[in-house]
């Protein structure tokens, strides 16, 4: 006798496109395509003399080939992984650690979750201790695995489709105004003074070169410290945007965290983040005196930003600077770290005229609504309307 659940999950398989079951007319059986993984397109037709052997039949299938949700999260993961080694696998890695690995949430047989199972393991976790977007990680892991099976059939319905958090459960997120964070022309010239001055009187370390480069290129600071002199063209006057600096909380083999941080190398964060930068003449000027700065302490190495050891630098330690700058020149504007400095690049770039799409494009935003805050923020709708103001 079929269980309420067996009963349940029958009546949504056959009621499923490609699954609904047929009584041939030759020889009387009872049929229906299953999903098998070990069948050409990866389909098994169970063929049976009478309809309730035909549901046995599909519960024992299923049953026996059901997966759990860590194993489909493991199969997710290979396939889209593989053996590379990226910025985006470290952050998978990183959640997976963090909130899934050692919490029995994961065990269970993928079929036997419900809406309810999701929200008792992911409410505890978010309540008043999580933004909005620090939850989204979390959320893709539930996604594509439940995502995955339904697309192996483990599943009729994805429950997180249904799936929400309300909004009390989140640490209020404090949006600060572009123009906040962006250095006013005034202070702009004078941070970069001073940066200029520390250069001159021969530095312990290449953070002023690194800072003066980031604000001439708009580039994050994580793809600023990862930069290598292979990754520049004097010739062309371009430099590669081809990596780009994470970092992770160091964890014990108990996946439990543990004191200080790992700073790892990885792909960009995108493909849209993957970019050539042109070079003005203050950037190759920064770069030539870096040259001469590397050379002059004997330092050979690949990379940019090293200190005196050839040691490189993180992005850490420019933030450190720039706030420490930031201070001490007793600045207004450009009170957001050192990713200001890429707010005021792409800010006035969209003054100056750029077109929207051009901007989007040396920034390396993925959603050009990234970009367009940038021409909202200063009140300006569009390119055309951004020239007819220029031309006043």
């Amino acid at each position: 006798m079929q269980t309420l659940t067996e009963k349940k999950f029958l009546e949504e398989f056959y009621n499923t496109k490609g699954h609904s079951w047929r009584k041939d007319k030759t020889s009387g059986r009872y049929l229906v395509y299953v999903y098998d993984e070990s069948y050409k397109n990866h389909r098994k037709l169970l063929s049976k003399p009478t309809k309730q052997a035909l549901d046995k039949a599909v519960i024992k299938h299923y049953h026996a080939n059901e997966s759990t949700f860590e194993d489909l999260y493991l199969d997710y993961y290979s396939l889209r992984f593989g053996t590379e080694s990226n910025s985006t696998r470290d952050r998978w890695d990183c959640t997976w650690n963090t909130y899934f690995a050692n919490n029995p949430f994961i065990q269970k047989p993928i079929s036997q979750y419900s809406l309810g199972d999701i929200e008792d393991f992911v409410y505890p976790i978010v309540n008043k201790k999580m933004t909005r977007k620090q939850t989204q990680k979390i959320l893709n892991i539930l996604k594509e695995v439940f995502h995955r099976s339904v697309s192996k059939d483990y599943r009729v319905n994805n429950p997180m489709t249904e799936f929400s958090i309300p909004d009390s459960y989140f640490v209020r997120e404090y949006d600060k105004d572009v123009e906040e964070s962006v250095l006013n022309s005034f202070e702009f010239k004078l941070l970069q003074k001073e940066l200029f001055r520390e250069i001159e009187d021969f530095p312990k370390y290449s953070t002023a070169f690194a800072i003066l480069l980031d604000a001439y290129t708009g580039a994050r600071a994580g793809e600023v410290v990862a930069w290598k002199w292979s990754d520049i063209s004097f010739k062309k006057g371009i430099i590669s945007i081809r990596r780009a600096e994470s970092r992770h909380s160091k964890r014990n083999e108990q996946g439990e965290k543990i004191k200080g941080y790992d700073y790892i190398i990885g792909d960009v964060k995108t493909k849209n983040s993957r970019r050539n930068l042109p070079l003005s003449k203050n950037a190759l000027k920064v770069l030539h005196l870096l040259k001469d700065w590397q050379k002059e302490l004997n330092i050979h190495t690949d990379w940019l930003f090293v200190n005196t050891d050839g040691q490189r630098i993180t992005a850490s330690i420019l933030e450190q600077k720039y706030r420490r700058l930031w201070k001490r020149l007793d600045l207004d504007s450009g009170n957001g770290g050192i990713h200001c400095l890429r707010k005021t690049f792409c800010t006035e770039l969209a003054l100056k005229g750029m077109s929207i799409y051009e901007l989007q494009k040396l920034m390396g935003h993925s959603d050009i609504a990234t970009t367009q805050k940038y021409y909202i923020k200063i009140g300006i709708d569009n390119e055309n309307s951004l020239q007819y103001l220029e031309a006043l």
